[in-house]
């Protein structure tokens, strides 16, 4: 930032203006946020996995402006039918009725959970 002007920058909201204008040009945030928006389980992928490229994504577009419950919807939409089925029975088919912070800390949870039940040296 050092080729701004002296006294250019008068409030963190302008910091984070000029930063973004830089680092995330309109053309790579609308990409990103394609990205996240059709967001997909890959074949063979675990949910840990699936999950923590998800968190990935969002963490290259941090201004994306998707609030945690559609985060949750795109995660749940992007589910293998397996995978989704698990998760449906593992919450009695209520995934939806829960608080958007509950749903992420369910799904942030599950990820944890099978995660640490890999065999060590695997990787998806």
């Amino acid at each position: 930032m050092y080729g701004l002007d002296a006294n250019s920058v008068a409030s963190w909201n302008d910091f984070v203006k000029f930063f973004l204008r830089k680092y995330f040009p309109n053309a790579k945030t609308v990409k990103l946020r394609n990205e996240i928006n059709q967001f997909v389980h890959l074949d063979r992928e675990s949910f840990w996995k699936y999950f923590d490229r998800f968190k990935n994504l969002l963490a290259q577009c941090p201004h994306h402006g998707l609030d945690q419950a559609r985060l949750c919807q795109i995660v749940y939409q992007g589910l293998d039918q397996q995978t989704r089925t698990m998760v449906e029975s593992m919450c009695q088919g209520g995934f939806f009725s829960k608080s958007a912070t509950d749903a992420w800390e369910f799904l942030e949870d599950l990820a944890e959970k099978l995660c640490i039940g890999k065999p060590l040296g695997m990787t998806a």
